[in-house]
């Protein structure tokens, strides 16, 4: 069963009406089914935060790569930071 056979055309007016009683005013709804292989270029918005994530957290690693502070502590000790055990600290949010 696809996502598509759980719509029927009653939910376009039922969200139209919805929307139209929120807003007094006419409000008109269409929804297209995509057709396989056509949304998986598509991103739900868990998708794309996690993609902000992700780029925040590879340019994080570029830059603590290039920190002169710890350039410093890597030469002084030979010391050698494996790049792979750095973990982001959650903000609390």
């Amino acid at each position: 069963m696809t996502n598509a056979q759980l719509y029927n055309e009653r939910h376009a007016q039922q969200i139209s009406d919805v929307l139209s009683a929120y807003f007094a005013e006419l409000v008109h709804v269409v929804i297209r089914i995509k057709e396989p292989g056509e949304y998986e270029q598509l991103k739900t918005p868990a998708l794309y935060l996690a993609g902000l994530r992700k780029a925040a957290f590879e340019g994080a690693l570029t830059e603590l790569e290039a920190d002169i502070g710890l350039q410093h502590i890597k030469q002084t000790y030979s010391a050698e930071i494996i790049m792979q055990t750095v973990k982001a600290i959650p903000s609390g949010k």
